[in-house]
């Protein structure tokens, strides 16, 4: 119930946003609408997606280890722990 909620939470925030951002767009001056410009936000944008797809991708990975190898020692000799 709770998914649910958060999921129909997020997908109203994300239509406001594109709502906002379409009135947004017209209230730009023109040299704002170049080409330049929008290299430059898709550019930063790939950029932002690529990093938060390594972070996940390094969160899953260590979940993944610490969960199939619960008893693995710690470089500093000590047991790892979950809990």
């Amino acid at each position: 119930m709770i998914i649910t909620a958060v999921a129909l939470i997020l997908f109203i925030v994300l239509v406001g946003v594109t709502l906002l951002g379409g009135r947004l767009r017209r209230l730009l001056p023109e040299e704002q609408l170049s080409d330049e410009s929008k290299d430059a936000i898709k550019l930063a944008l790939g950029l932002v997606g690529t990093m938060t797809a390594i972070l996940l991708g390094l969160l899953i990975s260590s979940a993944k280890s610490a969960l199939h190898y619960p008893n693995r020692s710690n470089p500093d000799g000590r047991e790892s722990r979950l809990a």
